[in-house]
């Protein structure tokens, strides 16, 4: 349970926004937030109109829609915020998900639908942008195995013989081809301490 509060895992339920966000990610949301309060929202009858216009094609009713829906587009970020990926690209991703549907709403049949789909494809690129940050921190980590290892290997070989050792030393161990430890010297820019990068 401590481990799990420590990294920001909600436990039963999910954690405050406050505690999941940091800093600098406060700070964009609450200006942003004032940003977006700042444009004046019509009535209903008025809303109702926009989307009508939006789904007919017009474009400066695609536009005002897109504006008019900001304030879903925090809401929406809110729900993925803490999961890798920062506030702000949360949002920029559901803003662009936002002009590019306004132009997609011909096929609805009714205003009704109007916000239910564009809330549906913003939390669609933010599923898609929190994926992506979840693959790239995989990579990133089964890169940093694969040094790793090669690192470990080196210093053990290292030790055992007093001195640094060369590639081809470490592969004819047998746990590592040459390819590998070639792979992990080339990835981490001739770093791997207890090589001879000169033999």
């Amino acid at each position: 349970r401590e481990y799990l509060t420590a990294n920001k895992i909600g436990i039963d339920s999910p954690l405050p926004l406050e505690e999941r966000l940091t800093e600098e990610e406060h700070n964009y949301l609450r200006d942003y937030e004032e940003a977006v309060a700042a444009i004046p929202q019509p009535e209903d009858g008025v809303l109702e109109a926009v989307k009508l216009s939006a789904m007919a094609g017009e474009p400066e009713a695609q536009r005002r829609l897109a504006e008019l829906m900001l304030p879903r587009v925090i809401d929406v970020a809110r729900l993925y915020a803490g999961q890798g990926v920062w506030m702000e690209d949360l949002i920029g991703a559901g803003n662009e998900a936002l002009v590019r549907g306004t132009a997609l709403l011909a096929p609805l049949e009714s205003p009704a639908e109007v916000e239910g789909r564009l809330v549906e494809l913003m939390m669609n690129a933010m599923e898609e942008l929190v994926e992506a940050g979840i693959h790239a921190r995989g990579q990133d980590e089964e890169i940093a195995a694969r040094v790793n290892r090669v690192a470990d290997a080196a210093r053990e070989l290292a030790e055992d013989l007093g001195r640094s050792v060369t590639v081809t030393e470490l592969a004819g161990e047998g746990a590592l081809t040459e390819e590998e430890i070639m792979e992990a010297v080339r990835i981490s820019a001739n770093r791997i301490p207890d090589i001879d990068y000169e033999s």
